[in-house]
């Protein structure tokens, strides 16, 4: 409303006069200075998206070189308002052209480096991490090596052993970043009363633990006990008094599962 009160009193100013030849002069010259400040608006909003999404397009110093003369004030001295038009014309459709140009590279770039990820190799449960070339893989602890082959000395300790299976093969619930699995069961009757907290000899860089039992299944392991041994040892300071118990599985060949999960300090 406000832009159409000022156009109507710029236009009734410039119709004052004897001379109607001269008036329509005015009101071209005005039209064309109004697309002129247009057309540097537009470029200024595409110069921010540019920007924004395609920073590295300014890195380049070839593309700064030829962006310096498409912006900036223009010249509206009247002889000359055609050819500078003519001219941000030009710059804002070069510009929209650099701007497609960088989303469609950037969106091949995204959609090559995920597909890195597809089949990879990752071992141990390693979680791949995609980039440009190729990937990484970040391993779990106790784990090294480019796809996390190699196994690291038992993070574990001395007592426990060390579960590579990290999903509940019951629940699906899955240990969380940053933990460690271990356990002992009814073979290991040397530790039979010895308390949770007692059983990490050796295991160093950890923040807390937890401890939960449960009874074996299909096979040796948390993952396959029964009782959600993953998703209620996997908890800060639970139970880390507690001791195993060989006679709370004891019926038919079941044994029990003494799950040991621990977070390890980054």
């Amino acid at each position: 409303m406000m832009m159409s009160l000022l156009l109507f009193g710029v236009l009734t100013f410039l119709s004052v006069g004897t001379n109607g030849q001269n008036t329509n002069h005015a009101v071209g010259i005005f039209n064309k200075k109004y697309d002129l400040y247009h057309l540097t608006l537009q470029l200024e909003k595409m110069r921010e998206k540019l920007f924004k999404d395609c920073p590295a397009f300014f890195s380049q110093p070839e593309s700064a070189e030829k962006l310096a003369q498409f912006f900036g004030k223009r010249e509206v001295n009247p002889a000359s308002l055609d050819m500078e038009l003519e001219l941000a014309r030009h710059s804002l459709d070069y510009i929209k052209q650099e701007y497609l140009k960088c989303i469609e590279a950037n969106s091949q770039v995204v959609t090559t480096i995920k597909d890195n990820c597809i089949g990879n190799s990752c071992r141990n449960n390693g979680t791949c991490i995609p980039n440009e070339k190729n990937y990484t893989c970040r391993c779990l602890p106790g784990y090294s090596g480019d796809r996390c082959e190699k196994v690291n000395k038992n993070p574990c300790g001395s007592i426990l052993h060390h579960s590579s299976v990290r999903q509940d093969n019951n629940t699906g619930i899955t240990v969380p970043a940053g933990w460690v699995l271990c356990y002992i069961d009814s073979d290991d009757v040397t530790y039979a009363q010895t308390p949770c907290r007692d059983l990490l000899q050796g295991v160093t860089n950890y923040q807390t633990f937890g401890c939960w039992h449960g009874c074996s299944g299909s096979a040796k392991g948390p993952a396959y006990a029964g009782n959600n041994v993953i998703e209620m040892a996997c908890r800060p300071n639970i139970q880390q008094t507690n001791k195993m118990g060989t006679s709370w599985c004891s019926r038919g060949t079941r044994h029990t599962t003494f799950g040991v999960c621990i977070q390890m300090k980054n």
